[in-house]
């Protein structure tokens, strides 16, 4: 568009630095100050980073920081986090997305105490997003005050601050201004270093660690950058384009050893079958989008009235405050939308950020929006929830704008327009009279009083003071800047750290392991490096808090893992999921300990009341087709229906069949017999007890023939009994139990469906880490399976001395959870290595995009010092 063409004339680096030469040294002290005051700034709204306090609240124990923990502990040992061996029964660690093992910054887990850790990183990844943004204002405005303003307001805005429990969401989001600062470089002035800049700061995006952030960052370039190619034709289409594309292309190369792994999780994950409640769960009120005029509708800050979940689920429909909270200062707020009207002819990222904030709030609404169904049948948008996280590109775009309408208000003042000013003062007399209307009918009646009036005294203070300066005019421009600079940052500073210390809540669990912790870790061994902990919710070991103390747990928390574990254990919220399942999954998994509360109700069996399985040998007639076992009573009425009542097994030789029996009481069961059962020899018949605390009587099991009277019968009337819990610690506030079922998590079977019911050897673990396990197993015949008690994934590979073995998904009574490995007869040896085929993939890739960018800079090289050779030989 022609409108645009005066922006990008040729700009030289005198006419922006006069008074400095040059170089990079003279740049450096004319951003120096202006730097100087943003990191203050900064700094001042995040008291917690300087004080003796802990960073703590909620995901951050129960997730970020064991995750964090983990990725120090193995880097400190020189390997690579790519499997998480202590949640969900075993873990595509690196294939999660959520943890950035390979992010670079994240070596200061590695180098430091994890509290000292968590605050330098914090602080790094601010000051990080603060300087990008500085960067992007200046780029636009070349005012350094009103850039200091933009970066001060992005790194105090309400996703910044909320976001300080998601370790990983926080880093990830830090990296978007500084890709959207070289994106911007690149659209305007394409070269190879923009290039290669973008290309590098978008992988170490993706190494960061959430993929929904980088999600944001792919939507934000593309609407930014197809607003300002459409925008400004004449700075010519395929060369932006190409170095567009070769950016991407390179950050994907660079970043391949990251989301190749996670591409390849994905399909067999929980997020391949997402509902669309779990889709739209989160999304933004439309009385949450007040929040954009007061940080302080519920309280907290300096309303006086504390902020409680409760208070904020009452008001906007959830507790989890940190996932909607979206004020980026009212001053800003006031500022972009002046930009937006008075300085869209300033850059072509006017209009683009102006897109990328509507569709970001239009995205928040989710299910109380107009864009509910891209969020549930879009590729890529239908695989994220909480909606209301959308605010963050709205945020991002405000915090930038504000530049650019602190540069439009400075240069109304300095030039006498009245434009601008009656832009600005229309939009602060209308957030001033949403304010007061919400007070009087809406959803401010029941805010505290300062909650609403001091947002109507910032919007009077920003509405007032320019024309008090365009009165005055004063002599220089500088003095309105500091003016203006001074509204905009006290209001944001002041509300951050007001509440940016959220995250201390007083309960530090991570730093060391508390009774219960101590005493199970006394008690797991090597010997048996698969027995794990099964901890219910709301216990020191539940979620993925028992990674900090490298406490192997069936649990685990809120990422990407395997389908059939979210179908058969699903440990996170609730124990539902796994008492609905066999009790024998327990033992087949290597749960030793169980974890609860003392004030919880056991459902499980807490003492011995007879046996839990019968076994009888006979042999099976010929013309038998099926065996029938008729169920009778139990000694719970409450037993929920179709639960799991018993499990009946037949092995002959080296055939078996295993079923479960799922149903109500007082009924029969036919188990039909393979046409090619074995006649000859006896067939043993195994039932047991499947329930978690009920006793079940079994009335009678009897062979079946077509057309004639049930043969006679092998077991009746026995009353079978659940395997029980012992307790055998208690800290006063949870206990621990232990189960008295053989629970070693390694098997030497030729029962994979249920592996303890026909064991044929021994297993013994010679050396076990998280990426590799060495077992030494002795089977006495052909034919088994060594069965780990470990979810399977098909990451891993498997050698049985040295010759290389698929492993197999196995417990086909438990949904195929288990992980087995095909075995011959005698002493062998088996290694499995966890070393994901995208993994290795995308090695490869990374150094691919290594070598490309080797090449791009030896061809530089190569071309400038021919030129000067070409130069000098002219001058001679």
């Amino acid at each position: 568009m022609k409108a645009y063409h005066n922006v990008f004339e040729q700009t030289t680096d005198e006419e922006i630095y006069p008074t400095h030469k040059n170089s990079v040294l003279e740049r450096l002290r004319h951003h120096l100050p202006a730097l100087f005051g943003l990191v203050v700034l900064v700094c001042l709204a995040y008291p917690l980073w300087f004080s003796s306090g802990a960073m703590t609240f909620d995901d951050l124990t129960r997730l970020n920081v064991p995750q964090r923990m983990f990725v120090g502990n193995m880097l400190r040992h020189g390997q690579l986090p790519l499997w998480n061996p202590y949640n969900f029964g075993g873990q595509p660690f690196l294939g999660a997305g959520q943890s950035g093992p390979l992010y670079l910054p994240n070596l200061v887990f590695a180098l430091l105490p994890i509290e000292t850790a968590l605050k330098v990183s914090y602080a790094f990844h601010t000051l990080l997003a603060a300087v990008s943004v500085y960067l992007i204002g200046y780029h636009l405005t070349k005012r350094r005050v009103a850039a200091v303003s933009s970066g001060v307001v992005f790194a105090t805005s309400g996703f910044m601050i909320g976001h300080q429990i998601h370790t990983q969401m926080f880093d990830a989001m830090s990296l978007v201004p500084l890709a959207l600062y070289f994106l911007i470089r690149l659209l305007t002035r394409p070269s190879w270093q923009t290039t290669v800049a973008l290309g590098v700061v978008v992988a170490f995006e993706i190494y960061a660690g959430h993929p929904q952030v980088s999600f944001y960052l792919l939507l934000t370039i593309l609407i930014c950058a197809l607003t300002i190619i459409f925008l400004t034709p004449f700075l010519g289409f395929f060369q932006r384009i190409s170095m567009l594309l070769g950016a991407g292309a390179l950050s994907l190369l660079l970043s391949a050893p990251q989301w190749l792994p996670t591409l390849e999780l994905i399909p067999y994950s929980d997020r391949s079958q997402v509902s669309k409640v779990f889709l739209l769960k989160g999304s933004m009120p439309l009385n949450g989008l007040l929040q954009f005029l007061s940080p302080f509708t519920t309280g907290g800050g300096y309303t006086g009235t504390p902020l409680t979940g409760q208070g904020f689920a009452a008001a906007y429909g959830s507790a989890l405050f940190w996932e909607y909270t979206c004020y980026v200062g009212l001053a800003a707020l006031l500022l972009a939308l002046t930009a937006v009207v008075s300085g869209f002819l300033r850059h072509p990222l006017v209009p683009a950020l102006l897109l990328v904030g509507t569709v970001g709030i239009l995205l928040s609404l989710g299910a109380n929006g107009l864009l509910q169904d891209v969020l549930l049948y879009f590729p890529g948008f239908d695989l994220f929830r909480i909606p209301a996280r959308y605010t963050v590109l709205t945020q991002l775009s405000i915090a930038i704008l504000t530049a650019v309408g602190m540069a439009v208000v400075m240069e109304a003042i300095q030039y006498r327009k009245k434009a601008p000013l009656i832009t600005l003062s229309v939009f602060s007399l209308l957030a001033i009279g949403t304010l007061v209307v919400e007070h009087a009918h809406g959803s401010l009646r029941s805010a505290p009083e300062l909650a609403w009036v001091v947002p109507i005294c910032i919007a009077a203070i920003t509405m007032i003071l320019p024309w008090l300066l365009w009165i005055g005019r004063p002599a220089r421009s500088a003095v309105t800047g500091l003016i203006l600079s001074l509204i905009v940052c006290s209001d944001v500073v002041v509300q951050a750290a007001g509440w940016s210390g959220f995250v201390n809540d007083g309960t530090l669990s991570y730093n060391a392991p508390n009774q219960t912790a101590n005493y199970i870790k006394t008690q797991l061994t090597t010997r048996y490096p698969l027995q794990k902990v099964f901890a219910l919710p709301d216990t020191s070991l539940a979620f993925d808090e028992s990674l900090a103390f490298s406490i192997p747990t069936l649990n685990g928390y809120d990422s990407l893992e395997s389908v059939w574990y979210a179908d058969y254990v699903n440990l996170t919220w609730s124990a539902g999921d796994v008492v609905s399942e066999p009790r024998s999954m327990m033992d087949a998994l290597g749960i030793r300990f169980l974890v609860s509360t003392n004030h919880a109700i056991p459902y499980w069996a807490t003492e011995p009341k007879g046996v839990s399985s019968v076994e009888q040998g006979a042999n099976v007639p010929k013309a038998a087709n099926a065996l029938e076992i008729r169920v009778g009573a139990t000694n719970d009425a409450s037993v929920p229906d179709y639960a799991p009542l018993l499990s009946v097994t037949l092995l002959s030789g080296d055939q078996h069949l295993t079923e479960l029996l799922t149903g109500l009481p007082h009924q029969s069961f036919m188990i039909p017999l393979p046409s090619d059962w074995p006649r000859q020899g006896q067939t043993q018949v195994i039932v047991k007890n499947e329930t978690w605390n009920t006793q079940v009587q079994v009335l009678e099991t009897t062979w079946m023939t077509s057309g004639k009277s049930p043969s006679s019968t092998l077991i009746s009337d026995v009353w079978l009994s659940p395997e029980p819990w012992k307790p055998v610690a208690s800290n006063g506030l949870e206990t621990v139990w232990e189960n008295q079922a053989p629970a070693a998590g390694a098997y030497v079977t030729m029962n994979p469906d249920d592996p303890l019911t026909d064991i044929i050897g021994t297993v013994k673990s010679i050396s076990f880490n998280a990426n590799r396990q060495v077992w030494q197993v002795n089977a006495s015949h052909s034919g088994g399976e060594l069965v780990l008690g470990q979810t399977f994934d098909p990451g891993w590979t498997a050698t049985v001395n040295g010759q290389p073995v698929r492993p197999e998904q196995v417990g086909g009574m438990y949904g195929y959870l288990l992980t087995g490995i095909p075995l011959s007869a005698g002493k062998q040896t088996v290694v499995l290595t966890y070393h994901p085929l995208g993994f290795r993939a995308g090695v490869v890739l990374f150094l691919t995009g290594l070598v490309m960018i080797g090449a791009m800079v030896a061809y530089v090289i190569v071309k400038s010092f021919r030129a000067r050779n070409k130069r000098q030989s002219r001058r001679l």
